[in-house]
């Protein structure tokens, strides 16, 4: 299998799995709550960084929900 294909592969099934999505944002977001807890200076990009995520997580989940409904 070549790069190309397992990483398309890996995003298309990336996409699909609603838990892995809420696993990778809440430990980001558990990551950057941690370092402001700690007094530690919040990266820019990590912050960024979370919202794409959170945006994607969120979105992702509303279209599963959309889709569920429409199929019932």
């Amino acid at each position: 299998m070549k790069r190309r294909e397992f990483v398309n592969k890996f995003w298309d099934a990336f996409q699909q799995s609603i838990v892995m999505q809420a696993i990778l944002s809440v430990g980001l977001m558990f990551t950057t709550c941690f370092l402001w807890a700690r007094g530690l200076d919040v990266p820019k990009q990590l912050i960024t960084f979370d919202s794409i995520v959170l945006g994607f997580w969120f979105a992702s989940k509303a279209l599963s929900l959309t889709v569920r409904e429409i199929r019932k």
